[in-house]
């Protein structure tokens, strides 16, 4: 796309200053950095455009790259950053690209129908790189890059000033303080000693929040130990601040902003009991309470209109599987938990067995009921799978199982009574155990692990009804 430039703006400043750090990201030398401003200037004026032209109807961005699958996804191709890396990384792939001409070096690239096209550009693209480097060394926090709604996404102040040593810009432009940062009462669990990770300022959902300095964004996605939707910026020096329980977020990861930039929107999102922002600061891994900080306040509000903004909660498939963020300190709102808890699979009884006689547990007792089959238990055996029976010289015997022995916990076993034996007296039997008791050592509940021996004679749990003394079930749990 051909383009015309007079003097550069701030915006297109901004723009050639992403241009270069993803230069020095990839160890390029300064004449890279000259190349790519040269190019953005040739195909876009060094304006993030979101259209293209008759040549390339589907070109964006500052280098106009194509919707082929070459240059990653249109978002990539907004992104200053990413957009220039991608460029970055095709250049290195022409062969001594540093010895060609700059503008055939550039042509091999994005393959204009003129060869020499990017000719002009290179003067003026030498006294911009020039000047950004005597500004200072360059950095990410130093350079800025937000995409295609840079008109809306901006510094609410007058003009661009980053914070001095132990200030921040104020994350919204009012500030109603509300949970602070240490020791509390969980607003949710109303348990004590909760340890909050950050200060809490109140507001109505949808209120723009601000970044609290210069810098790129680091992580933005779903936090799933109760922050939501939640932005990580990278600013430098150690310092990341995080956002959270964001309605929606209207920046990308890579992307550079500056302080001040809106960077979403207040929400509710996550473990949270109404609309505020949860703000964090981390100094060189270690959560800081925000208040260290003074907060510079934003004199006017930004809008808002113009903003590309997407939630990443769960429901809307938003963020692609396998495509979890990093986050800074794991869960750091609260514990991190590795995975959901998985329930500990049901062990054996240990039933307490009243026989008249001392009884002798074999694993290996005869018969084994299966579905079809009614094994009638003897008197003198009470055989249980892992462990052995305690006896007690009883009438009314009741066990005390060590966790439930049925596989599943809605399994209904139903025992058909056969025989009633007395070992010390005539117990009453139930013929149907109910499916939330534990099942009695009687009824041979079979877990999916292996074989159910005998049933032990008129063993009854504590914890649900009395079954018959001696029943030999024919249990039918559902998987």
């Amino acid at each position: 796309m051909a383009s015309t430039i007079g003097a550069p703006s701030d915006l297109q400043l901004r723009n050639a200053s992403a241009i270069m750090v993803a230069a020095e990201k990839l160890d390029l030398p300064s004449d890279a950095q000259i190349l790519g401003v040269q190019a953005a200037l040739g195909e876009s004026s060094l304006e993030n455009k979101d259209f293209g032209d008759s040549a390339g109807p589907d070109s964006r961005g500052l280098f106009q790259q194509r919707a082929n699958g070459a240059w990653g996804s249109y978002a990539d191709r907004m992104d200053p950053f990413i957009s220039a890396t991608s460029f970055f990384l095709a250049l290195k792939g022409i062969k001594d690209w540093q010895l060609l001409p700059s503008t055939l070096a550039i042509h091999q690239v994005q393959h204009n129908q003129d060869p020499d096209h990017y000719t002009k550009y290179r003067e003026l693209a030498q006294k911009i790189v020039g000047f950004l480097n005597s500004q200072g060394p360059l950095t990410l926090p130093c350079s800025s890059g937000s995409g295609w709604w840079q008109t809306s996404v901006g510094n609410a102040a007058s003009g661009h000033v980053r914070p001095g040593p132990g200030t921040l810009m104020s994350p919204l432009v009012i500030l109603r303080p509300s949970s602070p940062f240490g020791l509390r009462t969980s607003p949710i669990t109303g348990a004590p000693g909760e340890f909050h990770t950050g200060q809490d300022f109140a507001a109505p959902c949808g209120t723009p929040v601000h970044s609290a300095d210069d810098g790129y964004v680091r992580e933005v996605g779903w936090h799933a130990w109760g922050g939501g939707n939640r932005i990580e910026i990278d600013h430098g020096n150690g310092l990341i601040t995080t956002y959270n329980h964001l309605q929606a977020s209207a920046v990308r990861k890579g992307q550079v902003v500056e302080a001040g930039d809106v960077i979403g929107l207040v929400g509710s999102t996550g473990s949270s009991t109404g609309c505020h922002l949860h703000f964090e600061t981390i100094v060189n891994g270690l959560l800081v309470d925000p208040s260290s900080w003074s907060l510079i306040p934003l004199d006017k509000e930004s809008s808002v209109d113009l903003l590309r903004l997407t939630s990443y909660s769960p429901a809307t498939g938003t963020t692609p599987v396998g495509d979890v963020p990093v986050w800074s300190l794991g869960g750091a709102l609260g514990e991190q938990a590795t995975s959901a808890p998985t329930p500990a699979a049901p062990s054996t009884p240990t039933p307490v067995a009243t026989p008249t006689a001392t009884p002798t547990p074999t694993a290996t007792a005869e018969p084994t009921p299966t579905a079809t089959a009614t094994p009638t238990p003897t008197p003198t055996a009470s055989p249980t799978p892992t462990a052995e029976p305690t006896a007690s010289p009883t009438t009314t015997p009741t066990p005390t199982p060590t966790t439930a022995p049925t596989a599943t916990p809605t399994s209904e076993p139903t025992a058909t009574p056969t025989a009633t034996p007395t070992p010390t007296s005539d117990p009453t039997p139930s013929p149907t155990p109910t499916a939330t008791a534990a099942p009695t050592a009687t009824i041979t509940a079979t877990p999916s692990t292996g074989p159910t021996p005998t049933p032990t004679i008129t063993a009854t749990p504590t914890t649900g009804p009395t079954p018959t003394a001696t029943i030999t079930a024919t249990p039918t749990p559902t998987p």
